[in-house]
């Protein structure tokens, strides 16, 4: 299965494909980027024909493919030692310094994680290969330690990295999209969403008892909220307001038992639903967050969310059905603009569609700097809201 990496997609190698580019055959539909082959790919080439031994099982390797112009510039792939993954990659020289390692690694790296066989990954690289060492720190890995190694037949110093992939892990925002997209699931706001249409309230009610059932024991992460013409699906951890691999995990069981009903998890991203799956907050301007924040938990009956319970910290609705409210910090009162706004987290292959339908409905783009994290919309008398995604959060 081939696994979207930003401006890359990461394509499975094929025996065949391996065999052709060995003997100097370019293989109908794989294109080469300059510099390519790199002994390593070669040494890759050589593990899927046969000719050299490999790890047993894994993910990959996988080619790197450029989407831009469908060029392989380079290979990643991860095999397995029980339960630890260990990843190798490499990038043509010509294509060095553009961050498709990084991509390419960020986006095995989330597939890697939300195995729940995967308990450790780790990565290695030569002590004095500095690029490298950045790509693996981007990733999220940390220098686990040192060990002696030999490179091209020579003794070499070798760091090591590593990510814990436990259960309980807070997923990044990336790891978490990207985990759960083919699922027809999408990640907004520390929440995995998905919708199943359905033909009554009756039948709402049937399925969501098969869905609890496929969770087992596990059934506390999910939400489920019956319409008639729908099931509306929230996977969140009961610790906090995050997703981890356990929720990943529930959202493939969650879809495989839908498909079995003759049903499929849906977005809505592409139009045809009433709207795309979606979390709305409301944004509350406070000169003194600890001052104002007791009121509005008391006036909505809300309480703490979970894990934050400072001061300035998020309210949260304990039936779950109203919007969370969190408190923005003003330094000084700004009488030009509301101070009360609403904040839609929608995912983020929905963003751009729903901008373009509030700006054709009249509305005007007022800030757009730290897009895509969010976008300041307003409407013609200029009271403002944000459409907001995961992108352009993470380091």
């Amino acid at each position: 299965m081939e696994i979207d990496a930003g401006r890359l997609v990461l394509r499975p190698i094929g025996q065949d494909v391996a065999r052709a580019l060995l003997d100097g055959r370019a293989p109908e539909g794989v294109v080469l980027a300059d510099g390519y082959p790199s002994q390593f790919s070669l040494e890759v080439l050589e593990m899927v024909a046969g000719a050299r031994p490999g790890p047993g099982g894994g993910y990959g390797p996988y080619f790197m493919v450029r989407k831009a112009d469908g060029a392989v510039v380079g290979e990643i792939g991860a095999g397995l030692d029980g339960a630890t993954a260990q990843v190798g990659y490499t990038v043509v020289e010509p294509s060095w310094g553009q961050g498709y390692a990084t991509e390419a690694l960020g986006a095995l790296l989330a597939r890697l994680l939300a195995d729940p066989e995967i308990e450790r990954v780790v990565a290695e690289t030569l002590a004095g290969h500095g690029a490298s060492r950045r790509v693996m720190e981007k990733a999220g890995m940390r220098l686990h330690g040192t060990r002696a190694g030999e490179v091209d037949g020579e003794q070499a110093e070798l760091v090591v990295y590593e990510l814990p992939a436990g259960p309980g892990r807070t997923l990044r925002r990336r790891e978490a999209s990207e985990a759960v997209g083919d699922l027809g699931w999408r990640y907004v706001l520390g929440e995995l969403r998905a919708d199943l249409p359905v033909g009554s309230l009756t039948e709402a009610t049937e399925v969501a008892a098969v869905l609890v059932a496929s969770c087992g024991d596990e059934h506390g992460s999910l939400r489920a909220d019956l319409r008639r013409d729908r099931v509306m699906l929230s996977l969140q951890s009961p610790a906090g307001a995050a997703v981890t691999p356990r929720e990943v995990a529930l959202a493939g069981r969650i879809s495989e038992a839908a498909a079995e009903l003759g049903l499929a998890t849906d977005p809505g991203v592409d139009g045809r639903a009433p709207r795309s799956v979606q979390v709305i907050e409301v944004a509350i301007d406070a000169l003194d967050i600890p001052a104002v924040r007791p009121f509005w938990k008391a006036v909505l009956g809300y309480t703490d969310e979970p894990g934050r319970t400072g001061p300035e910290d998020p309210l949260v609705d304990p039936a779950g059905q109203g919007p969370a409210v969190w408190f923005q910090q003003m330094d000084a009162p700004r009488p030009q603009r509301n101070r009360i706004h609403l904040d839609i987290s929608v995912p983020h292959d929905e963003a751009r569609r729903r901008i373009q339908a509030t700006l054709a409905a009249g509305g005007r783009l007022a800030y757009d700097a730290e897009a895509p994290a969010f976008w300041v919309l307003a409407d013609p008398e200029g009271n403002e809201a944000c459409i907001t995604t995961w992108e352009g959060r993470d380091p």
